[in-house]
Order: structure tokens, then C-alpha cells, then sequence
């Protein structure tokens, strides 16, 4: 995980990072910059995109520290 976190920030800049997310239909983070932006990206690149709440639709998974919370955006 390290490694590829390692490998994203020597090779991608901000913008390459939004757009591989946007378009894995992944939410951008809204406060952290680039060390957020990151942090997203490795954790889909290792362990998968995670997908949008069934119930609300509008729910997303977001890795946080050890634990993943979900966010609600309405």
C-alpha cells in the first residue's frame, strides 16, 4: 500500500488524481488537498472502489485513519 501510494505521488499530479477518481465514480474529497486526494486513490487502487450506499444511492465509503465512515451527501 505504501509502495503505491509512493508510486501515485511521484507520478500523478492533482489533476490526473480527480480525474481517476471522477471517473471510477468516486467522490473527491472536500477538505485534506492532495494528501486526501491520495489517501482516496490508494485505498481504491489496493482494496477497490467501494460503491454507493443500496438504500440512499447517495452514500459513499470513504477511508478514514483504520476506519471506513459513511458519508452522506444530499
Amino acid at each position: 500500500m505504501w509502495k503505491v501510494r509512493e508510486m501515485f505521488s511521484r507520478c500523478l499530479s492533482k489533476a490526473q488524481m480527480q480525474h481517476i477518481l471522477q471517473v471510477n465514480k468516486q467522490s473527491l474529497p472536500e477538505h485534506g488537498g492532495e494528501a486526501k486526494l491520495l489517501d482516496r486513490l490508494v485505498d481504491c487502487a489496493v482494496f477497490g472502489c467501494p460503491v454507493k450506499c443500496e438504500r440512499c444511492k447517495n452514500g459513499q465509503l470513504v477511508f478514514r485513519f483504520t476506519l471506513y465512515n459513511l458519508q452522506i451527501f444530499t
